[in-house]
């Protein structure tokens, strides 16, 4: 059985703190997208374009959300081998702020929404 590290924080709404591993597989793949997600290019050695670092893209002009969202599904399908066993969609809506713009990720795989993300 597949088992991967735990890591939720403890600002999520569904943290356990009496976690350290999972073996389901929908929350692995969910854990490894939030890893994307907040990885700066760069900072995994060996894999340069690895990573989203969703705070920084929020900060580039003309920005859209079928950008953003085609962004986050190309570092899926490369950086996530066992995702296309499912059906992942996002849907990427920009909403405006008082100092910058701000962001709801829904991601969702086989149809549930699986992981929902309010950038800012």
């Amino acid at each position: 059985m597949l088992k991967d590290i735990y890591n939720r924080t403890p600002d999520d709404q569904s943290y356990n703190s009496n976690k350290l591993e999972v073996s389901d597989p929908i929350e692995s793949l969910t854990g490894k997208i939030r890893m994307l997600l907040y990885t700066k290019p760069g900072e995994v050695l060996g894999e340069p374009t690895m990573g989203i670092d969703l705070e920084r893209l929020l900060f580039e002009y003309g920005l859209n959300n079928g950008e953003l969202n085609g962004k986050i599904l190309y570092q899926i399908s490369e950086f996530i081998p066992e995702s296309g066993v499912y059906n992942i969609t996002v849907n990427v809506n920009f909403v405006p702020g008082s100092v910058r713009d701000a962001a709801f990720i829904d991601i969702y795989i086989d149809g549930t929404r699986a992981l929902g993300i309010f950038a800012k």
